[in-house]
Formats: C-alpha cells, structure tokens, sequence
C-alpha cells in the first residue's frame, strides 16, 4: 500500500546525510520528480 511505501521513503530519506539531501533537491527543482518532492516534504516535516 501507499501507508508502506511512505514509511520506507521516510527511513530512507533519515539514513541520507544533508549534503545529499540538497542535492537531491537541487536536482529535484530542475526535473520536478514526484517522489523526489515527496521525499523533501517527509524531510522537512522530519527535521522540523
């Protein structure tokens, strides 16, 4: 289900340092991926 694939994106996104995470997003801003948005939001809402 979504509920599961949520939940590892979740544990994927705490395993990644910082440093990738931003180029993540860099990258993510210029081709505007889905999942890769998904995983900023989980990311914001876990670092706040």
């Amino acid at each position: 289900p979504i509920f599961v694939y949520h939940f590892a994106v979740f544990l994927i996104v705490l395993a990644l340092p910082l440093s990738v995470l931003t180029t993540i997003e860099q990258y993510s801003l210029s081709t505007g991926p889905i999942i890769l948005i998904d995983v900023l939001c989980v990311l914001e809402i876990a670092v706040r």
